[in-house]
């Protein structure tokens, strides 16, 4: 039977202890990810959901007009509507370290 010397078996344990290290942050960081994952998506259905109703409406009332003159009216609302939306959504998002990586 062959014995190992006492070092080759202490540089073993050593190694292993690394890479379980090595795989303990990875896992870290694979939760992190899925919790970023996680959030944006969130972020995305509240959207969507916020939106869907508004552009129904918004349908009904382009199709109910007659004039351009309103249809352009209507428009130019609902993009100043839009960008003061696009403000407050931007307030919402936590600031510095951001998901993808663009700190604000």
């Amino acid at each position: 039977m062959n014995i190992l010397p006492l070092h080759h078996v202490a540089a073993a344990q050593r190694a292993n202890l690394e890479f379980l290290r090595g795989m303990s942050h990875a896992i870290d960081l694979t939760g992190q990810l899925f919790s970023h994952f996680e959030k944006v998506t969130e972020w995305n259905f509240r959207w969507v959901h916020a939106l869907l109703p508004g552009a129904s409406e918004c349908a009904k009332q382009i199709l109910e007009m007659n004039r351009p003159q309103d249809v352009l009216t209507m428009q130019i609302q609902l993009i100043q509507l839009a960008s003061g939306q696009a403000i407050h959504a931007s307030r919402d998002l936590p600031s510095g370290n951001s998901p993808m990586g663009c700190g604000r």
